[in-house]
């Protein structure tokens, strides 16, 4: 999958497709929007909220690292991170119809993102 060149808060709504792995980011902005809870993707909801205050993303389309796929791994059960990804929607402050538009999003890509690695 190509990365796009600028991502904003409604493209990333749509999908998170910021590898924390591979972000650089102002501390300031970290600390600032820094999201605790175990109950969803804290990286996800941080990233949502930056980029809610108005800065951009960009994407370097080039491997920044090897990522490695477990089921074990706290998003790698596909249904407690759907409930993870709900609770990062809910914790943002969308209302719980536009957190079901999202998570619609979420399920599709999840099918078409996985489907092709089996």
């Amino acid at each position: 999958m190509a990365v796009p060149a600028e991502v904003n808060y409604k493209r990333l709504l749509r999908q998170n497709i910021i590898s924390n792995s591979s972000v650089l980011v102002r501390k300031s902005l970290y600390q600032k929007y820094e999201t605790p809870g175990d109950d969803m993707h804290e990286d996800f909801a941080c990233w949502l909220k930056i980029l809610r205050s108005g800065e951009t993303a960009y994407g370097i389309n080039e491997p920044l690292l090897i990522y490695r796929l477990s089921t074990t791994s706290k998003s790698g059960n596909k249904a407690k991170s759907a409930i993870m990804n709900w609770h990062t929607y809910r914790n943002i402050g969308l209302p719980v119809w536009k957190a079901a538009y999202y998570e619609a999003f979420y399920a599709i890509n999840g099918i078409l993102k996985y489907r092709k690695l089996r």
